[in-house]
C-alpha cells in the first residue's frame, strides 16, 4: 500500500477549487435573484395590459437585472460581492 500521489492537491490547486465553488455558489445566489427579476417583468406587464399602477419601473427592473447579471464582473468576486438592493416600489 503506497501513497497515492495522484490525490495529493497543491496548495494551488486546493485554492482553484476553493474560488470555484464560491463562484458557484454566487451564481446560483444570482439566479435565484434573477427569478424575482422575471417575476417583476410578467407582473410589469399584466399591469400596463390592465391599466394599473406600476408597482416598479421598467427601468427599476432594468438597472437591477444588469446589477445581477453584472456580478461575476466586480472586482472581488467572489470572495467579495456587493449584491444590488432590490427596487423599492
Amino acid at each position: 500500500m503506497g501513497i497515492k500521489w495522484h490525490a495529493l492537491k497543491t496548495a494551488e490547486q486546493k485554492e482553484q477549487e476553493r474560488l470555484d465553488s464560491l463562484c458557484a455558489q454566487c451564481r446560483t445566489e444570482r439566479d435565484r435573484k434573477m427569478l424575482d427579476v422575471v417575476n417583476w417583468y410578467q407582473r410589469y406587464e399584466r399591469e400596463t395590459r390592465l391599466g394599473l399602477p406600476h408597482t416598479l419601473s421598467i427601468e427599476q427592473i432594468d438597472q437591477y437585472a444588469t446589477a445581477l447579471a453584472d456580478i461575476p464582473e466586480q472586482a472581488g468576486f467572489p470572495e467579495q460581492v456587493v449584491w444590488p438592493e432590490h427596487p423599492a416600489p
